[in-house]
Formats: structure tokens, sequence, C-alpha cells
């Protein structure tokens, strides 16, 4: 027997087991944990579906990217929870990959020993983020959002190392519109490339740069035209998300910033910070990185976490910080933990990497199927903070309660003053082709509905109106007074997701 060999053979055989637990294990893992979940869409899923059945250059809150996406995934998988979400989910899962082929081009190009090993290391840690295990079960931004920064980043290396290709840059400037097409937040990257740039202190670099921007800019005109056109929403509300939502004065800076902080260490997860702490102390105790000369990339790697981390900790001082919007930078981080295992030379077997891929898998897991913790703590109560699902749990099985009540009185205007109404209703009832019309409650419309479908009132017209409460409370005073005899038709009787159906009519 030829033990070398059957070592040799035993190695092939693990590193194509760990390249199918990422994909496609990962993949429908994640599908099934959201589908076990036992919660439908959550409010920003269903909005995205419903604006992927009328495509546009843009919609109030979200370029078209996430519509295109989540269009194409439900025509070829259905609109059930698993069609919405499937093609979004691989993404995550995709992600990994493009950093593992980043990594051995960056191992292939400064001469690097172990390039194949380092990128698998680089694409298990991406996985093994907490961010990836939870917000990679929905169809949210973030999957084009973090795989088009990944795409990125590996296309900016390409193109470094020939600068002289007009071809390579003008790639990365099609990338770019695409990955900003998505969400806003991709405009970032620039920042990065930007630094790199000034690093590299090569003309030629500069001026792909440029090309790139420029072409970039030119792809996005027709949303920018859309946007013009509607009284720019798109980008009133990025604006206005920026500036930080709520009363500025409410809050410290002090404590905004000690928050964010946390949060990103929330969507690092416990594994990946183990992991990151056990080779900063390596890392203090050997000296072998300092001595290297192409120590360089890992600074290179660094560009694409700082100044994401930077602008959104800068925001989240400015008022109400979102715990995913600076998930990008995590990509760059994972990068840099990759690349600074691979300089110190740490041996590393498939079987290690298995081992915090299964980890990061079996984390994710416990926060996404525990439901609410304090119960299991024997403490009473429950809420989103505490059930990561419970936002979207209950829409369809109300709404759907409320279908033999609608079709009782044909012909009446279904009407709510809840954006979540609207989006989860036109999903639930998607077999009857309904979609509830929206109240206005300003001249401005605070949302894509109030811009695209509002309800205008007819003068002694009776209206179906949907509250997500119980309480008469929860219709407008101005819809009460133009319509005085209100009637409950139905009330949620879960608890956990309170709606009810009015009969509003106008005065005899």
């Amino acid at each position: 027997m030829n033990l070398p060999r059957s070592r040799a053979a035993l190695s092939r055989i693990g590193w194509v087991a760990l390249f199918l637990a990422l994909v496609p294990g990962l993949w429908l893992w994640r599908l099934m944990a959201s589908d076990w979940s036992g919660a439908g869409l959550y409010v920003d899923e269903a909005q995205y579906w419903d604006w992927s059945r009328q495509m546009a250059w843009g919609y109030f809150s979200k370029p078209p990217g996430v519509a295109l996406l989540i269009g194409l995934s439900a025509k070829l998988g259905g609109t059930g929870l698993m069609g919405v979400r499937w093609l979004i989910v691989l993404m995550w899962t995709l992600t990994p990959l493009v950093l593992w082929r980043l990594v051995w081009e960056i191992s292939r190009d400064t001469g690097a020993r172990g390039g194949f090993v380092a990128g698998a290391w680089a694409a298990v840690l991406a996985s093994a983020c907490l961010v990836s295990g939870l917000v990679g079960q929905v169809a949210t931004t973030d999957g084009p959002l973090l795989f088009g920064w990944a795409l990125l980043m590996w296309l900016f290396w390409r193109a470094q190392q020939r600068p002289q290709s007009l071809g390579r840059w003008g790639l990365w400037g099609t990338v770019l519109a695409m990955v900003v097409l998505s969400k806003y937040t991709a405009a970032v990257v620039v920042t990065s490339a930007l630094w790199l740039t000034w690093r590299s202190r090569d003309r030629r670099v500069w001026r792909g740069l440029i090309l790139a921007g420029v072409w970039s800019a030119l792809l996005m005109v027709p949303h920018l035209l859309w946007n013009h056109d509607h009284g720019w929403p798109t980008l009133r509300h990025t604006a206005e998300l920026l500036a930080g939502e709520g009363d500025a004065g409410t809050h410290s800076w002090f404590l905004s910033a000690l928050t964010f902080v946390a949060s990103q260490w929330v969507v690092l997860g416990p594994v990946v910070l183990a992991v990151a702490l056990s080779l900063a102390w390596r890392r203090w105790r050997s000296g072998a990185v300092q001595a290297q000369p192409d120590s360089r990339v890992l600074w290179w790697a660094w560009a694409w976490s700082w100044p994401m981390w930077l602008i959104g900790g800068v925001q989240a001082m400015q008022g109400k910080g979102q715990l995913n919007w600076a998930a990008p930078a995590v990509l760059g981080f994972v990068l840099l933990l990759a690349l600074l295992r691979q300089r110190l030379r740490l041996p590393l077997r498939p079987a290690r990497l298995s081992l915090v891929l299964v980890l990061g898998a079996l984390v994710s897991a416990l926060v996404s199927l525990g439901g609410d913790w304090r119960s299991h703590l024997g403490q009473p109560g429950s809420g989103s903070r505490w059930d990561i699902w419970s936002r979207a749990r209950g829409w369809d099985a109300g709404l759907q309660a409320m279908v033999p009540f609608i079709a009782q009185r044909p012909g009446l205007p279904l009407v709510t003053a809840e954006r979540a109404v609207v989006a989860h209703a036109t999903y639930a009832w998607r077999a009857q082709g309904w979609r509830p019309l929206s109240w206005r409650s300003g001249p401005v419309p605070a949302h894509h509905y109030e811009m695209k479908f509002p309800w205008t009132p007819v003068a002694g017209q009776a209206v179906l109106f949907i509250t997500a409460e119980n309480g008469i409370h929860a219709i407008p005073q101005g819809l009460q007074s133009m319509l005085p005899r209100q009637q409950m038709l139905f009330s949620n009787p879960d608890p956990a997701r309170p709606m009810a159906l009015w009969l509003l009519e106008p005065a005899p």
C-alpha cells in the first residue's frame, strides 16, 4: 500500500466534500432552515416580489436590481417561499467561492505558497459569519450587494495586474453599476478603490479607474432618469436614512458608536471572532509578517473593510444605524484573516475547515430556529429582538382568513394606511389578484404604495379598511371623519399578529 498516495486521495476527497458543503450544501440548508422556521416572507421580500411584477428602472426605496433578481427567481421557481428566495440565497453561497478564487490569484501573482488552501479558508470564514448564516436565508438586497462586492474586489485585483487593459476596467465599471443598481450602499466600494489607486501611484490605474467610473455612470443614466421623472424618491429616501431616522437629538453619539461596533461583532459572529482573536495572538507572538515584502497584500485586503466600517460608524452616530448596513466589510476582513494565516504559515487541513464551517452553521441555526430565547430561559414575553422571524410570522394566515369577508362585498375598494399590509396582502392574495390601495398620510408619498397606488376617495363610497392592529385607533382620524360608520368584520385571533378588517361607510 502506498501511504503517501492514499493520504493524497483522502485529502482530495476532503476538499471535494468541503466544496460540496459550501455549494450546494449551505444553499439547501439555508433554504430549508427558512422553511422550517414556519414564517413567511418579510415585508421587504413581499414588496420586492410585488415590484418584480411591474419592472421599472427604479422604485421608491430601492433601485431595480433586487426586483429583477426576485422576478427571475419566482419565474423559474414559482411564487412560493422557496421560489422567491432561492436565487438570492444562492448568491450568498457563491460569494465565498469568489473569495476563494481571489486569494488563489493573489497568491499566484505574489509568489506566495498555499493559495488554494488560503482561498478555502477565506471561503469558509465568509460562510461562517453570522450575517451570512442569517441574512443569507432571505431575499433582500444584501445578497446581491455582498456577491457584487466580492466580484468587485476580485476584478479590481485583476485590473491592477494589467492596468493597461481597458476591457478589465470596463468590466469593473459594468459590475459596479449592476451592484449599485441593487443597493446604493455599493457605491462605498469606490472609496476603497480610490484609496488603493492612490497607494499604487500608477497612472495607468488612475486612468483605468476613471474610465470605469465614467462607464458606470453612463449605465446608471436610465435609473437616474426614472428618479428625475418621479421626483427623486429613491435618492431622497436613501438620503433620509443616511441622515438618521427619528429625532437626532434624542441619542448619544458615543453610545451610538459603541452600539455600531457591537453590532459589527454580531455581524461577524462568534466563530469568526474566535478565529480573528486566535490569529491576532499568533501574529503578536510572531514578527514573520513584518519581514515579508509582500505583506502589502494584507493592507490591500484591509482596504475593502475600513472605509465601509468608517462610513457606517459615522452614519450610525448621526441617528439610527442599521446592523447590516456595513455587512460588505466582512469580506475584506475574512480576506485579511486568510492572507494573514497564509503568511504565518500555519497548517490547515480540510477537517479543520469543515469544523469551522459546521460551527458557523450551528450558531446560525440556533439563532434562526431557536424562536424566542426568553421562553427557553423561563422568562415571559415575545418580540422581534428575540425571535428573528417574528416580523414575518402570521401574515399569510391572517390575511387568508379575511378572504371570505372580502368576497361577500365585491366592488368595495380595499384600503390600508400601512406599507407592510399592502405588501403582505398583495402577496397573500396573489391568487385572487387583490391589491389594497394606500391611504395618503401627507402631501409627499411616504412609501412606494403611496406613490404608485394611492386611494382616491369617492363621495358616498364605502371601503374595506385593513389595519395591523385590532383597535379603532388604527384607522386614521381623517378617514374616520370621512367615513364615520365603522364596523369590524374580522379580527385576527392570533395575538402575535393582530390585524382587522373594517367596513367603513359614509354617514346616512
